[in-house]
């Protein structure tokens, strides 16, 4: 993936929500416009000031929360699916990358 590409291409993920929602006034303004502008005029001063955003109002640690919440959950629903089946290599090879997933730091 590119570095900074869903800022660049305005998308609107979960941090870019939790970061909305703890910013104040000015700063929602400025966010607004930023989304609202097309890719190609979205500056890396632009990228900065967003990145800058989210970490000041914890929108990583919160998406973070959310992943390991969703992939715990994945993970025990898949245990409670699997239970009673073959243990076989293909299993095996899904629950770990689901473990990979919760484990990874990025």
């Amino acid at each position: 993936k590119e570095i900074n590409g869903e800022l660049y291409e305005g998308k609107r993920t979960l941090m870019i929500n939790h970061a909305w929602r703890q910013a104040n006034a000015s700063e929602r303004r400025k966010l607004k416009g930023f989304l609202g502008r097309p890719r190609s005029a979205r500056t890396p001063a632009d990228i900065a000031w967003v990145r800058r955003l989210i970490e000041r109002t914890g929108a990583m640690k919160h998406a973070r929360s959310i992943a390991h919440a969703m992939g715990g959950a994945a993970l025990y629903e898949f245990d409670n699916y699997s239970a009673g089946l073959h243990k076989g290599r293909d299993q095996t090879f899904i629950r770990n990358l689901l473990i990979w997933v919760l484990r990874r730091s990025h």
